[in-house]
């Protein structure tokens, strides 16, 4: 299968350029892989969606216990 590539003259990484040609993800057997995006002066690291959900479900059961211990509290 053929992809765009790059390779980093100063880490000698190779990167593979996702195809909405902003993102560069690097190759390796470490997970999760890296990835960063570019801004248009800078290259910056991305944030993982997993990190997004992590924060959600955080936000979501402390609501949710916050309403728990409110309903306990008024019985």
């Amino acid at each position: 299968m053929l992809m765009d590539a790059l390779g980093c003259e100063q880490c000698h990484h190779i990167f593979i350029v996702k195809p909405d040609g902003y993102t560069i993800e690097q190759c390796s057997a470490h997970y999760p892989h890296r990835t960063w995006y570019w801004t248009g002066r800078h290259w910056h690291p991305s944030r993982s969606r997993n990190r997004k959900l992590y924060w959600s479900l955080l936000l979501l059961s402390l609501c949710v216990g916050l309403i728990i211990v409110i309903w306990l509290v008024v019985l």
